[in-house]
C-alpha cells in the first residue's frame, strides 16, 4: 500500500496470512490499523506521531473490463481527530466512471504481434464535496459537464463559511480545454474509444475570489491525443509520433552479426 496525507507519505506491506502491517519507511513512525465499519466493510485508521487519528472509510475499487478482476483499490480520508479534541470531517460525492489504459504489447518469433489495445477499468470516482471543522465549513461546488470525461466532475467554486458568524468567502474557477491535433499515430482499438474525448484535456484558465481581482493562466500547448504511441517507459510523451506500437524494433536489440530468427512478424 502507498499512503499520502497531511505531511506524510510512504508505503507499507500487509502480510497476506498474518495480517501484520510492516512499514517500509521506518522514519514515518505512523501506526496503521484495520477495522470494519457498521456494514462490515474494511477500513483503515492511521495514528501520527503527534497523536492525530485519521480514518479512511471511503473506498474505491477499479475493476478491469477484460478480466473483471480487481486492478486497484483506494481509501479516502473521511475523519481526523486531534489530541486536543478538534475534529475534521470530509465528505465526497460518488460517480461511476472509467479510465483507459494500454494492455501489454508483445511479439513472438514466428507469431503475429499482440496488442496494443485499450483496456477499460471501471471504478467509482470520489470527488470531495465539503470539509467540516469546529470553526469552518468548506464547500467544493462541482459541475458534471465535462467534455473530456463526461462521467466525472470539475470544480466550479469553493465557499469558505465561518460556522459562528456565518460570514463567507467564495472563489470561482473557469476552465477550458486543450484540444490536441492528430499528431502521429495513436491507439483507437476498443468500442469505447472516442476521438473527440481523447483530444481534450481540462485546463484552468481563470481563478478569482468573488469581488476581488482575478488570476489568469496561459499554457504551452502541443500535446498529442491521449492514446498516442509516442510515450516512454513511464508513460510520458516523448515526441516519437511515428511509433506504431509500444515496444521498440527488437531487431535493433539482437546481437550484431547474428541471423535474426525466421518468421519474425513486423
Amino acid at each position: 500500500y502507498y499512503f499520502n496525507f497531511l505531511n506524510y507519505s510512504g508505503k507499507f506491506y500487509l502480510h497476506p496470512v498474518s495480517g501484520q502491517i510492516y512499514l517500509l519507511d521506518k522514519e514515518s513512525r505512523i501506526q496503521f490499523k484495520t477495522f470494519n465499519d457498521s456494514n462490515n466493510n474494511l477500513c483503515w485508521k492511521a495514528i501520527t506521531p503527534d497523536g492525530a487519528t485519521l480514518f479512511f472509510t471511503k473506498k474505491t475499487v477499479a475493476i478491469s473490463g477484460v478480466t473483471t478482476r480487481l486492478s486497484s483499490e483506494n481509501f479516502y480520508l473521511t475523519n481526523i481527530i486531534f489530541p486536543e479534541g478538534d475534529k475534521v470531517e470530509l465528505n465526497y460525492v460518488s460517480d461511476e466512471s472509467f479510465s483507459l489504459g494500454f494492455n501489454t504489447s508483445s511479439v513472438k518469433f514466428g507469431k503475429s504481434e499482440v496488442g496494443p489495445a485499450l483496456i477499460r477499468h471501471n471504478y467509482t470516482a470520489q470527488t470531495l464535496s465539503n470539509i467540516k471543522t469546529n470553526n469552518f465549513t468548506v464547500n467544493f461546488n462541482t459541475l458534471k459537464d465535462r467534455s473530456d470525461i463526461p462521467e466525472e466532475r470539475k470544480l466550479s467554486s469553493i465557499d469558505v463559511i465561518d460556522n459562528h458568524s456565518g460570514q463567507s468567502r467564495s472563489f470561482s474557477f473557469l476552465f477550458e480545454y486543450f484540444n490536441s491535433t492528430d499528431q502521429g499515430n495513436y491507439c483507437s482499438i476498443g468500442s469505447f474509444f472516442d476521438i473527440n474525448k481523447a483530444r481534450k484535456r481540462l485546463k484552468l484558465v481563470e481563478f478569482k475570489e468573488v469581488n476581488c481581482n482575478s488570476y489568469k493562466f496561459s499554457y504551452n500547448d502541443g500535446l498529442p491525443v491521449k492514446t498516442t504511441y509516442g510515450i516512454d517507459y513511464w508513460g510520458f510523451y516523448n515526441g516519437e509520433t511515428n511509433n506504431t506500437k509500444l515496444y521498440p524494433n527488437i531487431k535493433n536489440l539482437y546481437p550484431s552479426g547474428c541471423d535474426f530468427p525466421e518468421g519474425y512478424q513486423t
